[in-house]
């Protein structure tokens, strides 16, 4: 096999993982803007998102300043103020 089709493939299997990672991304911001739009009220409901931010910041490597993520924790705070 020559070198140009093992790069070839080598970059296509890196571009599919590129696009799962997109998707999976979507996902989780999907989920994260559900709580937005309505907060957690059950101490499971603010582990899960307290978990959905952690994946969204550190393993998707979302930036600090990302609007989601820094909406996504202030509801969190919010509803553990409230005591829910």
């Amino acid at each position: 096999m020559d070198t140009k089709r093992v790069l070839e493939r080598r970059n296509a299997k890196v571009q599919q993982k590129t696009n799962r990672i997109d998707v999976f991304r979507g996902y989780v911001k999907k989920a994260i803007e559900g709580f937005i739009n309505d907060p957690p009220d059950s101490e499971y409901q603010r582990g899960f998102l307290a978990s959905l931010l952690c994946l969204y910041r550190e393993a998707l490597e979302m930036p600090l300043n990302d609007k989601i993520l820094i909406a996504g924790e202030n509801i969190l705070l919010e509803s553990t103020r409230k005591g829910v």
